[in-house]
């Protein structure tokens, strides 16, 4: 059980599909005394959020993840769904989640993974542009999700990705490979 104020962040950008408040929501349900708050910077993505996610003790902020309106220290849990990747500034990201996190206050992200090996990250890198414009066109009609692979090819592989949470004072906890290796959940502590 975790102690004082359970904070969950919920980052993404308007065109993440489902950035609506799922991670929120299962916080929410997990964590019902706890005070949670969802951050997005888009209002469009909060207002779908507010409405499926009706709970007292949960509040949405549209904010950016490089610059929040916490105190130092006042968060035990900090979590996204796609969305550290879309940091507008990465560095400045974690050295923000850094500061709002607890000292042993968990940091967990799911997102898209680059594997390291040149060969391997361009055939990654291919499967989801092709895959991702295919399904965005199918579901909405527009290639609304082809950014992804052209996001990812700026992100750092994932050893580059342990060493900046190393870097910014994280240890890592777990992680966990899903789809070959293309998404990954990585949880680390302050």
């Amino acid at each position: 059980m975790l102690a004082g104020n359970v904070g969950c962040w919920r980052f993404c950008l308007p065109c993440n599909g489902p950035g609506t408040g799922d991670l929120t929501l299962g916080l929410a349900e997990r964590y019902p005394d706890g005070d949670i708050v969802g951050v997005d910077m888009t209002a469009p993505m909060l207002d779908v959020a507010r409405r499926r996610i009706p709970h007292p003790h949960v509040q949405f902020v549209e904010a950016d993840m490089c610059r929040l309106d916490m105190p130092d220290q006042s968060v035990d849990i900090v979590t996204g769904g796609y969305a550290i990747r879309n940091a507008p500034v990465l560095d400045d990201a974690l050295a923000e989640i850094h500061r709002i996190l607890r000292p042993g206050g968990i940091a967990a992200f799911l997102d898209f993974a680059r594997p390291a090996q040149p060969l391997a990250s361009a055939a990654q890198l291919a499967l989801l542009k092709c895959w991702c414009g295919l399904v965005s066109i199918a579901v909405h009609g527009r290639p609304e999700h082809a950014y992804i692979a052209e996001s990812l090819r700026q992100f750092p592989d994932r050893l580059a990705l342990r060493l900046r949470f190393a870097d910014s004072g994280f240890a890592l906890r777990h992680c966990e490979s899903f789809l070959g290796g293309i998404t990954e959940i990585l949880m680390v502590q302050r």
